[in-house]
């Protein structure tokens, strides 16, 4: 599996893992790093493997517009249910994923992901135009986006 993504502004990061084909250490490592909202998203879906994937897709590409040491303990907080992701060090950024077949795959950038696009190539350096992504994934049940989660500010006094 080769993907590359691009950005003209902004910071982008990509992963792309095969679903069922995780070694129990690695699962561990990333259930060490899953927080309370994860861990009941994850138990509340049909396919709980296929859910922790995906999640752990999303921390992938978000920690590769990083730092790996930005995406663990109270830096990174994703919340699948509401759609929200909180990063102490990125206050705009999105992130998208999905499950397509085996694979899943997301998508980080900073500040927002307005356009993604997707080529093939062909051979002799010859790249094919094939589609927007983000319309054709708002349909699948697989789908989801998450968007940074702002906190308030207390009240002046």
């Amino acid at each position: 599996m080769q993907a590359i993504l691009l950005s003209e502004e902004g910071k982008v990061g990509i992963d792309i893992e095969i679903v069922h084909l995780r070694p129990a250490h690695v699962a561990s490592i990333h259930t060490q790093t899953q927080t309370p909202a994860e861990t009941a998203w994850i138990n509340a879906q049909s396919d709980p493997l296929e859910a922790a994937t995906q999640l752990c897709t999303l921390r992938q590409a978000i920690t590769k517009i990083s730092d790996p040491e930005l995406s663990h303990g109270d830096n990174l907080r994703l919340h699948p249910a509401s759609g929200r992701l909180r990063s102490t060090y990125f206050p705009s950024l999105e992130a998208i994923s999905d499950i397509d077949g085996y694979l899943a795959w997301a998508c980080a950038r900073t500040p927002t992901i307005n356009h993604l696009m997707t080529w093939r190539y062909q051979g002799n350096g010859v790249m094919h135009k094939t589609g927007e992504i983000i319309q054709q994934q708002r349909q699948s049940r697989s789908y989801i986006k998450l968007t940074s989660h702002v906190a308030e500010k207390a009240p002046s006094a």
